[in-house]
């Protein structure tokens, strides 16, 4: 249960699995076993509460007290602040005010922070349109030229409406190789003129890095290029960045091959 309120003579809950998907289209049962199980035993708990409800026989909501958020770690001098973006695809779409916080956030404190690089995980946009993207855009172009920038695209950042059916992204049209090279920092990509698989040289904390983002589900050849680099560049600390890479089982991620796994 995420929230229980008292409505009326009812109630209103908020429950929620951590998986979505226990059969695939035909019927065949692709998540493990236990995970039947346990969403067995959700949903039979779910009826005999309802149940309760029903019989007015379920304990009394007690509200929470209001939580009082911690204060925020003091930053301790002389370390280093690695800014990693997760997910902003609901910002490109329906938000955008929120992702450009975020990115002018991080300029403002480049010095309070000793900011060294920003990392993006992924699913920059939600649907992989020229809308979205160009959102995305105006809130990433506030970091390029000021300090590193490794950013990977996600599923929902290739593929028609952003599906993932495919590797083809907008991403290379709006956070283009002219951005990323605006900062000295900046080594190259996969593909000349294609950032969705991108790279850095950086030195941070009196360490020499290189920060590599590859597209959603590499292919063979872009893993290939990344095992090079970090050979090549084996003198520096790494940190690699892709939105899926493995399914649930441990197998390599490959849309072509299997679409049983909905989330990444």
């Amino acid at each position: 249960v995420i929230a229980e309120a008292a409505v009326g003579e009812g109630r209103l809950v908020f429950t929620s699995l951590f998986f979505d998907c226990l059969d695939d289209s035909n019927g065949k049962q692709v998540a493990p076993g236990e995970f039947a199980k346990i969403s067995k035993q959700f949903f039979v708990g779910l009826r005999d509460y309802v149940d309760a409800v029903r019989a007015g026989t379920a304990p009394e909501v007690v509200p929470s007290p209001t939580p009082k958020l911690p204060e925020p770690l003091a930053f301790v001098p002389g370390t280093v602040t690695m800014v990693a973006l997760p997910d902003t695809q609901v910002y490109s779409e329906r938000y955008p005010h929120h992702f450009r916080a975020q990115t002018e956030w991080v300029v403002a404190n480049l010095e309070k922070h000793n900011i060294a690089a920003v990392f993006h995980e992924g699913d920059i946009t939600n649907r992989n349109t020229p809308e979205q993207w160009e959102n995305a855009q105006q809130a990433m172009r506030s970091l390029f030229g000021k300090l590193p920038v490794i950013a990977a695209p996600g599923n929902h950042d290739m593929g028609p409406g952003g599906n993932g059916a495919t590797h083809e992204s907008m991403m290379s049209r709006y956070l283009t190789e002219a951005d990323f090279r605006s900062h000295e920092s900046f080594a190259g990509t996969f593909q000349s003129g294609r950032t969705e698989n991108n790279y850095s040289l950086f030195e941070a904390g009196g360490q020499k890095w290189i920060g590599i983002a590859l597209e959603w589900a590499p292919r063979d050849a872009v893993v290939e290029w990344a095992d090079q680099l970090l050979e090549k560049h084996s003198d520096r600390r790494a940190i690699v960045v892709t939105h899926a890479y493995m399914y649930y089982d441990e197998t390599r991620y490959d849309y072509q091959l299997r679409q049983d796994q909905r989330w990444s």
